[in-house]
């Protein structure tokens, strides 16, 4: 009985965060990519197995009884290879294209996708940005993206693949520490905590963004893709309000009780200055997708990195 719900990348930053939100409603899961889960973070009801998604062998091993691939395997950051565009065909394609090849080989038939909020949509000029707007993306990760959407759409053409794309917003709120820079509220968090100097790039008064809580985008993925929808569809996923790189500062700085320290860059990309997501479709499906607000949000996320920074001084000790 196909019953199990397959994470690729149920290590990385939002793949552990699905598998605790499919675990919570008692679902079937397992976890595949290259990574063991940090001791300490395993979901326990979780089956994970190491392997390489360019093993055919390790992929249809991981692919037993498998329903459902939520696809959140890392290949490339917004911020990297900026021009490197071989790079994101070379693995970001190839990657994916090796994944579904495995769900067609075992027979299943449905695949959720992560893209992006931001990047595959450019500045387009249009606010708040509808699923059927133009792709207009600037940089080589939200190309990537962009070809995977189309690979994801031949699949489903050809082999009946039923597709859920995702475009998510800036998700942040995670109770792991990030060792990347990706991530406005989760990065300015941990530096502010650790007395570091918070680096921004660019104007941060017209630097917009749409931001949403980890928890409520792992909830609205979860709860469109139990829907049992047949077929390609498209949502985006955010708060459908625009936040700038200044507002975050200042609630930080309101919930700290203190200044920050805060170092002006110039810009290191040509990504989009400013996105805001039309939500709507999305909300038809599952109805209401924010239960956190920003400021609650960003509270909670102060707390889960204190805690970190806590346990961590208590082991150095």
């Amino acid at each position: 009985m196909k019953d199990i719900n397959l994470v690729i990348g149920g290590t990385g930053f939002l793949g552990y965060y699905m598998l605790q939100e499919l675990a919570a409603r008692g679902e079937k899961i397992r976890s595949f990519g290259i990574d063991r889960p940090v001791p300490g973070s395993e979901v326990p009801t979780a089956e994970y197995i190491v392997g390489d998604v360019f093993s055919e062998e390790d992929l249809n091993r991981a692919m037993a009884d498998v329903k459902t691939v939520y696809c959140f395997i890392s290949t490339s950051m917004p911020n990297s290879g900026e021009k490197n565009l071989r790079r994101e065909i070379d693995l970001t394609l190839r990657a994916h294209d090796a994944i579904l090849t495995a769900m067609v080989h075992n027979g299943v038939d449905t695949i959720v996708f992560p893209s992006s909020g931001g990047a595959i949509y450019g500045d387009s000029g249009e606010e708040p940005v509808r699923e059927d707007a133009p792709l207009e993306p600037s940089t080589a990760y939200g190309v990537g993206k962009q070809m995977c959407e189309e690979l994801l759409g031949f699949y489903n053409r050809r082999f009946g693949v039923n597709t859920l794309i995702f475009r998510i917003g800036n998700v942040y709120g995670s109770r792991l520490y990030r060792r990347v820079e990706q991530g406005v509220i989760d990065v300015f968090t941990q530096a502010a905590l650790s007395g570091e100097t918070i680096k921004v790039w660019g104007d941060a008064v017209h630097s917009i963004r749409d931001y949403i809580y980890l928890d409520d985008a792992a909830r609205a993925i979860v709860e469109c893709t139990r829907k049992g929808l047949h077929g390609f569809h498209v949502f985006n996923v955010g708060s459908g309000k625009g936040t700038s790189v200044a507002q975050i500062i200042s609630i930080l700085e309101a919930q700290l009780g203190r200044r920050l320290a805060i170092e002006y860059q110039p810009l290191k990309s040509s990504g989009v200055s400013r996105i805001v997501l039309d939500t709507e479709k999305l909300s038809r499906v599952i109805g209401k997708i924010v239960t956190v607000g920003l400021e609650e949000g960003v509270a909670r996320t102060i707390r889960a990195k204190k805690a970190l920074l806590e346990k961590a001084g208590s082991r150095e000790r």
